[in-house]
């Protein structure tokens, strides 16, 4: 039940680290049964960043002490995977992060907004030209 807790906070920091909002709320599942010291710890941490990868590296520390404790019984090379896919994950967000906090240059916005201002401007020209018919233009 511990895992699927931490997975769920790690969802929701995740979306609080790529979100524009000041001081978003998501919902998650209930905290009980978790340690309220460690709790404590994650609260006190501002950056979404640090939660990111304190919450993730409890997720792995979790899966290792359950295939330990023989509660997952699986391969090594699957074991393994589940882990290539936290890491994952982790960097997938980190370019979702890049892409929210690197403006669009704004030379480049000015271009396409003039060329979609001259755009506008001139199709209904141009189609009356080339269809010779109002009515279709």
């Amino acid at each position: 039940h511990q895992l699927a807790r931490f997975m769920s906070i790690l969802n929701c920091v995740a979306l609080q680290t790529i979100t524009d909002e000041f001081d978003p709320q998501f919902p998650t599942l209930d905290t009980r049964g978790l340690n309220s010291s460690a709790l404590k710890f994650l609260a006190s941490k501002r950056d979404p960043n640090q939660r990111m990868e304190i919450l993730t590296q409890w997720v792995q520390r979790l899966v290792v002490e359950a295939a330990n404790k023989g509660i997952i019984i699986v391969a090594p090379p699957i074991l393994s995977r589940s882990y290539q896919e936290i890491s994952r994950g982790a960097v997938t967000l980190t370019r979702a992060r890049n892409m929210t906090e690197v403006p669009f240059p704004f030379p480049y916005v000015q271009l396409v907004t003039a060329i979609l201002v001259v755009h506008s401007c001139l199709t209904p020209i141009l189609m009356q030209v080339v269809l010779q018919s109002s009515v279709l233009s």
